[in-house]
């Protein structure tokens, strides 16, 4: 598993879309506050994706050298998304979006 994900976008692209409607939940698991969360699903009211895709973006940008990917299957399953965290472990690239 590569463990860096502060600058890999086609993951977070790829994590964007497995998401889906879970969005509010796991920005509350990477502790987004909930009005970021309400501007970005503003800006972005028919995407989804590129909501899910912002709210990533943050948490790295925020966590810096701690955003990795490790740290990110920990938080979700810690909160019970072992789907979720289990895709992130075993993420290869592109094929698995």
């Amino acid at each position: 598993m590569a463990n860096d994900i502060m600058n890999d976008d086609i993951f977070l692209q790829a994590m964007a879309g497995q998401i889906g409607d879970d969005w509010t939940i796991i920005g509350a698991i990477l502790e987004i506050g909930d009005p970021f969360l309400q501007q970005m699903h503003m800006n972005n009211p028919r995407n989804q994706r590129q909501t899910n895709f912002r709210m990533l973006k943050a948490w790295t940008q925020r966590e810096g050298d701690n955003a990795t990917r490790c740290a990110l299957a920990s938080k979700l399953s810690g909160a019970g998304f072992n789907a979720l965290a289990n895709w992130v472990k075993n993420y290869s690239g592109p094929g698995d979006m």
